[in-house]
């Protein structure tokens, strides 16, 4: 499964399909294994697969009458040919992405200014960006194993619970926080600039498949020694007891999807697939 499709199975489940949320996330490694990831595989299948899958035939043919639905309204006829095509070609560049493409794309410039240029910058900026790029970092080195794209997850989920408890203490919001409502119960936890967070394993995802044989990502990096494993992760030898990449889960994103139809599972998931610039927004 690329590293898109799991946020996007889960929007399916959670807004197409109605599914609880905390019951298609339990989900999605029995349909990964039976390789139906998307709509259209899921109107293919056979109901008795999803049947198993679900374990309750209401659930199962709820995913399987929302898949068909969803996977007529794809295949009907979209006016203005020019930008169904423009789309299409859009749609195909981000399936064919590799995750070595991805992690490269997220990767991180160097700043090359000595210490008294730096100096003389100010900069003016609020507390969560400065805590995002901490985390950044600091992951680099107590999670070394982690692509740039999962650091970048983790940094944003710790970021989001961190606003949570202050927004607390200034008495902007109020009640138990999701995680006190036992949101995201049973999910790995790691800990993250000393917070918990809860994490979903990505399984089979190799952030360097699709390396090029000679190594490089960017002109930029491809001069920095230790580059690569600096954005890829460092390898994992075989017996090693360090965790697979990782997205961190917004649990407040969580429990306000069951409370909004307007709000479903893109959120929920910290993925890392956004520009540069949108990363230190």
């Amino acid at each position: 499964m690329s590293t898109a499709q799991v946020p996007d199975l889960l929007r399916f489940l959670s807004q197409d399909a109605k599914i609880p949320l905390a019951t298609a996330m339990g989900r999605v490694i029995d349909l990964q294994k039976s390789r139906l990831v998307t709509p259209e595989q899921i109107s293919k299948a056979e109901l008795k697969t999803l049947q198993d899958i679900f374990k309750e035939e209401k659930l199962a043919k709820q995913v399987f009458n929302a898949a068909k639905r969803v996977s007529k309204k794809r295949a009907a006829p979209v006016q203005g040919s020019t930008s169904s095509q423009k789309k299409a070609k859009g749609s195909d560049r981000g399936e064919n992405v590799t995750p070595f493409e991805t992690e490269c794309s997220l990767s991180l410039p160097a700043s090359s200014a000595a210490e008294d240029e730096l100096l003389n910058v100010v900069l003016l900026t609020n507390r969560a960006p400065l805590v995002l790029a901490f985390a950044v970092c600091i992951l680099r080195y107590t999670m070394p194993e982690q692509p740039i794209s999962s650091r970048l997850s983790l940094a944003q989920a710790v970021v989001s619970a961190n606003s949570r408890s202050k927004a607390v203490s200034l008495g902007i919001a109020s009640g138990d926080s999701a995680e006190h409502e036992g949101w995201g119960e049973g999910q790995p936890v790691v800990k993250v600039l000393g917070r918990e967070i809860k994490v979903l394993k990505r399984w089979d995802y190799n952030p360097r498949e699709g390396q090029p044989t000679k190594e490089h990502c960017t002109e930029k990096n491809a001069i920095l020694p230790g580059a690569l494993d600096d954005i890829l992760g460092q390898p994992i030898s075989g017996d090693s007891t360090n965790t697979p990449p990782l997205w961190g889960i917004d649990l407040e994103a969580l429990r306000s999807s069951q409370e909004s139809t307007h709000r479903g599972a893109s959120k929920v998931i910290y993925r890392s697939a956004w520009s540069q610039q949108e990363a230190t927004e």
